[in-house]
């Protein structure tokens, strides 16, 4: 058997160096990390209208759809921040709706559901109740994916708080269509399973 000298040695470890540079050199060159990244962290607490105002702006400048996954982590009871937040969203999509907006959610049976109920139900005018029946359209699936998609262009991932895990710091914000749309197919994919939430 034949002994490496330290010659042999250096130059082995020089080829598994060069060959470890190559592969980080492809890496980086075939980068797929998102671009555009924006991360946006809550307040302490929401006062008065902030909230509201908050969503609304975010949602402004929605032109065709909005799809967003709740996750298991937000059934009732589980998070009061969710919990307190839901009547702000649930108006929220019901406006995005009667703008004529698509509205696509896909819930793990989170507080949103009976606060949307209440308020589709609520309606008299029974051609808005339609309009906004048209426009929404809610899956039920236990799924521990939590991301919003806004026209399969702009992304919303929640950034948990590590300490006090249901509650939410903000989120992370991407701009970025070539990635967002992975996330779309990863949608599509959740949607297919879910079961169709009757409003009435």
């Amino acid at each position: 058997m034949k002994l490496c000298t330290k010659e042999e040695e250096a130059l082995n470890e020089l080829k598994l160096l060069k060959e470890a540079f190559a592969e980080i050199e492809r890496q980086l060159s075939n980068d797929d990390s998102p671009k555009h990244v924006e991360t946006i962290f809550w307040p302490d607490k929401f006062h008065d209208n902030e909230l509201k105002e908050t969503v609304s702006s975010f949602f402004e400048d929605i032109e065709h759809e909005i799809c967003v996954v709740t996750p298991i982590k937000y059934k009732p009871g589980v998070s009061e921040q969710y919990d307190n937040s839901m009547s702000v969203f649930s108006r929220a999509y019901l406006n995005l709706a009667q703008r004529g907006i698509h509205v696509k959610i896909l819930d793990s049976h989170s507080q949103l559901l009976p606060s949307i109920k209440e308020l589709v139900t609520s309606i008299e005018d029974e051609s808005i109740k339609s309009n906004v029946q048209k426009f929404m359209e809610i899956r039920i699936l236990e799924t521990k994916h939590d991301f919003v998609i806004f026209d399969s262009k702009t992304l919303f991932l929640d950034i948990e708080d590590q300490i006090n895990t249901d509650t939410s710091l903000g989120m992370t914000q991407i701009h970025d269509k070539s990635y967002t749309k992975r996330f779309k197919a990863k949608f599509d994919d959740l949607w297919t399973k879910g079961k169709r939430f009757n409003f009435t």
